[in-house]
């Protein structure tokens, strides 16, 4: 701006003015500097290192006048992982000021690791922010989740107002923060990390830290509802929730302030995001497993390949009493038997891997034949002797202790006794999973009964092939298991 002093005015170097016979034009300077913009930068520790030094380019200056350039931190600042504000102020001579600002984010050392810094984040009174969502966007292609740490700086007058949620870009999301701090008003640096040692307080104040993601409802602080977009369904509290999704694409962070009169803003928020490369998945075991039925089983099943694969049985059935839970078979199998089962293990990268296996439920041998036998002399014997299991069991007898007369032969007892008296028979039954089954047999061979009487009725022919016979049998001692179809006629 330029002005004409009037006659007799004058104005001298130092800014004095007085009268003279001079007419003299004052220039005043009301023109800010011109300041190019700061470019945010994204820098990674060297391995074993705690700082690194930025020299992060300076922004131009334009002005008519000489111009003063100032910048925190300074390039060539050592800066510690996390992020950093960096701020640029051109002051010229007039003392007219621009300032730029831009952020220096410092990712930890370590292959693959990656991140970005958001925008600032606008939070209204008992609304969304806006953006809504605000976006970092991630170049990470064909690589997935190991670990994400959260950077906020928040400057909000009522804490628990904040319900601050971050989404991966393939659905998966985590509450960082809600209803904590209760009446915190303030400006704070939060790092949420599921390492940290602490969660944020229910109460206030609350401070600058690191910490886990927090959601909480605590009585007289905060609305109790969590504010959830729609759509979102696997939204959990952990960060460790992340972990397998694959790193490249839009992440968004969903903040909104769910209770009436405060407001704030987020001033900035950046990611750091730990990741590998996706890898095809592996799935190995045991050809065979071996299970006593009734017995309590847990077999693991190894998986590997990032994502992390998901295993389902694809071919054959499981035993009755167990199932496959994240990769472990598990349960108590009721029902013996020998099931042949395909798994199949797939993460979306390759190939699917599969894995055939044999359940063997076995059960060992137990004896169903009683454990009392009576026999008698002469009178032919025959006693399957039987016992259950799987495998079916071989039965064998200790043929020494037998009485004379008798055999096992085919799985029974047979035979004519030919002595007296009762005989501990020692009966076994074996099929390769112990404990073999044994029962000791009590066999009692007692004298053979008088023979029965038959008489003909009265007036019956004793040779006949024109009537039918009529006879009566009598026993010397009640029969046992006898029956009309026991009579052959000869």
């Amino acid at each position: 701006m330029s002005l004409a002093l009037p006659d007799g005015a004058w104005q001298n170097a130092e800014g004095h003015l007085g009268l003279g016979a001079t007419s003299t034009t004052v220039t005043l300077d009301r023109v800010a500097p011109g300041l190019g913009a700061l470019e945010t930068l994204v820098v990674q520790l060297p391995e074993g290192a705690s700082t690194i030094t930025v020299d992060y380019p300076l922004p131009t200056v334009t002005d008519s006048s000489p111009t003063d350039l100032t910048c925190e931190p300074a390039p060539g600042t050592p800066l510690a992982e996390g992020v950093h504000p960096i701020e640029c102020s051109a002051t010229d001579a007039a003392g007219n000021t621009t300032v730029a600002t831009a952020h220096i984010l410092v990712l930890p050392a370590g292959d693959g690791t990656v991140g970005g810094v958001g925008d600032s984040i606008d939070v209204p009174d008992n609304a969304v922010a806006s953006p809504y969502p605000a976006i970092i966007s991630i170049d990470a292609p064909g690589r997935v989740v190991t670990d994400v740490d959260v950077y906020l700086r928040i400057r909000h007058s009522f804490a628990a107002d904040l319900d601050i949620l971050l989404e991966a870009p393939d659905g998966r999301a985590v509450m960082l923060m809600s209803d904590v701090g209760c009446d915190s008003s303030g400006t704070w640096d939060l790092r949420i990390d599921q390492h940290a040692e602490q969660h944020l307080p229910a109460g206030s104040p609350l401070a600058s830290g690191r910490y886990k993601p927090t959601n909480l409802d605590p009585d007289g602080c905060g609305t109790g509802t969590d504010a959830i977009p729609d759509g979102l369904t696997s939204v959990t509290d952990s960060l460790d929730g992340l972990v397998g999704a694959y790193a490249h694409g839009d992440w968004k962070l969903w903040v909104v302030d769910d209770s009436l009169s405060h407001d704030g803003a987020i001033e900035h928020w950046a990611l750091t995001i730990s990741t590998e490369p996706a890898q095809a998945p592996t799935l190995t075991g045991p050809a065979r497993v071996e299970v006593r039925v009734g017995s309590g089983l847990a077999q693991p099943l190894t998986l590997s390949g990032a994502p992390a694969p998901e295993v389902a049985v694809t071919s054959g059935t499981l035993p009755d009493g167990v199932e496959l839970v994240d990769g472990v078979l598990e349960g108590t199998p009721t029902v013996p038997g020998e099931y042949q089962v395909t798994f199949t293990a797939s993460n979306g990268v390759g190939t699917p891997a599969t894995h055939e296996m044999t359940l063997f439920v076995y059960e060992s041998p137990t004896f169903t034949t009683p454990a009392a036998i009576t026999a008698a002399v002469g009178s032919p014997l025959d006693v399957p002797i039987t016992a259950t299991g799987f495998p079916a069991p071989t039965v064998t007898v200790d043929a020494s202790a037998l009485p004379a007369g008798v055999r096992f032969e085919d799985g029974a007892l047979a035979g004519t006794p030919g002595e007296v008296g009762t005989f501990m028979v020692e009966v076994r039954a074996s099929n390769g999973f112990p404990p073999d089954g044994v029962q000791h047999l009590a066999l009692t061979v007692v004298e053979a009964p008088a023979a029965p009487v038959i008489e003909l009725a009265e007036g019956q022919a004793p040779v006949t092939n024109a009537q039918p016979i009529d006879f009566t049998i009598t026993f010397a001692t009640e029969p046992v298991g006898f029956d009309a179809g026991d009579v052959e006629v000869v």
